[in-house]
């Protein structure tokens, strides 16, 4: 394979943009950062996740059509639901990876946050939407673990969803000698994150007073970028307490005498943090929920916990019994080992050989294959059929007029088209195909 070349939204002139360029660079890994188009808010009838919009960026496009001009990569990587809008800009072998399943993170979040219930439904919906436009336009989707695999293989055309397990760095290990006992419970998360600001809220009002009630001498550190919102618990001013924000090197605090609780009542997302204090023989409490898609032994590589009482009890069990934080970090720190970059690249670069060496291969799936999941009731297999019609003939149609020239002839031909017709709908093909190959007309 040849070079790299990274594309990524976000503002070109910030010195972390800069930064990462040089960085990159260094690496052999050419890096473009497009500034995304303003939004203006969410249109009335819009059928697209609000997140869409904020990555939509017109100088990305431009770049991806030049590149269609270009010799073609080998494959084309790309991150998070929220990129995968320009999959038809990438007519060569794709990948996307996934932290989390989208649509089942807002329905779960529309429970633990119930004054934004209708929000987090509608963009449930809007992603589910979402997930079968993106049916045969990968030809591997990464998760993160077995049930979201499972979830998504449902869905997908067998052998597309892959599970890849979480990394993280090689580098990032424990400071000998590693202190004996427990002082300090971490919170360790984005502080702006939903799940987090759950998980954090729960922890101050159900398991810290009971905590510093019966260890006075504990402490509790909260470690993270962001802040949680105004309605959200804070910390107050417990001298106990110590909200130390964003860390450039969380490597000292995951190596003290502490134990990372993990709160987590509503799921999606890497379990990143987990390993990072596993990997720096840290004891870790969690609900299973928090150390989802990590396979760990409950009782061997972490503490259960699921309601607050429990929680409790399982920190100041570690907190009375230094030879079993001792022995609960050490298990952690082995299962970690599994998950270092240099583990993971193992895996990773004979499954990118094997996309790239499938070419120009088609990308949509049969309907027999797409629609024959039992879990699909009958209207939803009749949505994701005529989802997949449009998407052959939008396919086919840039397959047919990607490099022609036939220009104001056909331009003429499908405005007529056009502006006979009303609105698209599920059974309007020919309009559809009409506007289609005259967007691709018009900018190639």
């Amino acid at each position: 394979m040849g070079p790299v070349v990274m594309l990524a939204v976000g503002d070109p002139g910030a010195t972390r943009s800069r930064e990462g360029c040089a960085a990159l660079s260094e690496l052999g890994v050419e890096l473009h950062v497009f500034a995304p188009a303003p939004t203006a808010g969410v249109p009335a009838g819009a059928t697209e996740p609000e997140a869409i919009p904020h990555f939509r960026c017109p100088a990305m496009r431009a770049f991806l059509e030049e590149q269609q001009r270009q010799d073609a990569p080998d494959l084309a990587h790309v991150e998070e639901l929220v990129m995968a809008q320009y999959a038809g800009l990438l007519p060569y072998p794709r990948v996307l990876d996934r932290q989390k399943i989208e649509w089942r993170f807002h329905e779960a979040m529309s429970v633990v946050e119930p004054g934004r219930r209708e929000w987090h439904l509608s963009q449930a919906e809007r992603y589910r939407l979402q997930e079968q436009s993106l049916v045969g336009r990968f030809d591997r989707i990464l998760v993160a673990g077995a049930g979201d695999r499972q979830t998504l293989e449902q869905l997908h055309e067998p052998g597309t969803v892959v599970e890849v397990p979480i990394a993280i760095a090689d580098d990032l290990v424990a400071l000998e000698p590693r202190p004996k006992g427990v002082s300090f419970v971490l919170l360790y998360g984005a502080r702006d994150y939903g799940p987090n600001v759950d998980a954090e809220t729960w922890f101050l009002s159900a398991m810290w007073p009971s905590l510093s009630d019966r260890a006075p001498s504990l402490r509790l550190a909260v470690v993270g970028s962001g802040s949680p919102p105004p309605t959200a618990i804070q910390p107050g001013a417990d001298p106990r307490v110590d909200v130390r924000g964003f860390v450039p090197d969380v490597a000292p605090i995951l190596s003290d005498r502490g134990v990372l609780v993990v709160p987590l009542r509503v799921g999606g997302g890497a379990r990143t943090k987990v390993l990072e204090a596993m990997a720096c023989g840290m004891p870790v409490v969690s609900t299973a929920l928090g150390v989802e898609n990590l396979g760990l032994a409950p009782g061997r590589d972490y503490l259960l916990a699921e309601t607050a009482a429990d929680m409790v009890e399982a920190v100041l069990a570690l907190v009375r019994d230094p030879d079993r934080a001792a022995s609960v970090g050490s298990a952690g720190h082995l299962r970690a080992q599994a998950h270092r970059w240099s583990e993971i690249d193992r895996m990773l670069e004979p499954m990118y050989r094997e996309v790239a060496q499938l070419g120009s291969r088609a990308r949509f799936c049969s309907l027999a294959q797409a629609t024959a999941s039992p879990a699909m009731d009958r209207g939803r297999r009749h949505g994701w059929r005529a989802s997949l019609r449009r998407r052959h003939l939008l396919d086919g149609a840039r397959d047919a007029v990607l490099r022609t020239r036939w220009g104001p002839s056909l331009k003429r031909r499908l405005d007529a088209v056009v502006a006979r017709s009303s609105r698209n709908d599920a059974g309007s093909l020919g309009r559809l195909a009409a506007r289609v190959i005259w967007r691709l007309v018009r900018h190639h």
